[in-house]
């Protein structure tokens, strides 16, 4: 049987285009699967958020620990002594309104992260660009984009 057989047995939702048109990305930015061997970004992601994941109650609450995750995974790559302001510059920023105290909890969570990171994950120097969680009815899929 042939693959344009294949194709037109297909529904044609499946090729619409807005269902397979790529995320915005910086101009001159290549996408690249990882190499065979290669952990997935995703995975890696999901393994360090892990010992945390009972706190995401619901999809919002994970998206927010996706974010700490990859916040802490990207700032553990800066040298040492810029991490902290770093940190603390970025939870302001993302927390804008919210007075610094309340936001201790969060900040206590993304340290915790960063600590795991350097010590579970020290050789993976990549960094983490974005991610799309999708809802699939009964779990989420976790795509990870990231540099190589």
């Amino acid at each position: 049987m042939s693959a344009r057989r294949d194709r037109r047995k297909l529904p044609k939702r499946m090729f619409r285009r807005e269902l397979v048109s790529p995320p915005k990305l910086p101009p001159g930015t290549s996408v690249v699967c990882p190499k065979p061997g290669q952990q997935k970004m995703s995975e890696v992601l999901e393994d360090l958020i892990e010992p945390y994941r009972e706190l995401a109650v619901d999809e919002r609450s994970f998206r927010m620990l996706l974010n700490m995750g990859m916040l802490a995974w990207n700032v553990s790559e800066l040298p040492e002594q810029e991490r902290e302001p770093t940190i603390d510059r970025l939870l302001s920023e993302s927390m804008f309104g919210v007075h610094p105290e309340d936001w201790l909890p969060a900040k206590v969570l993304v340290q915790s992260l960063v600590r795991r990171k350097l010590e579970f994950f020290a050789d993976n120097h990549r960094l983490i660009y974005s991610y799309q969680l999708t809802d699939r009815g009964d779990d989420y899929h976790l795509s990870v984009a990231s540099t190589l």
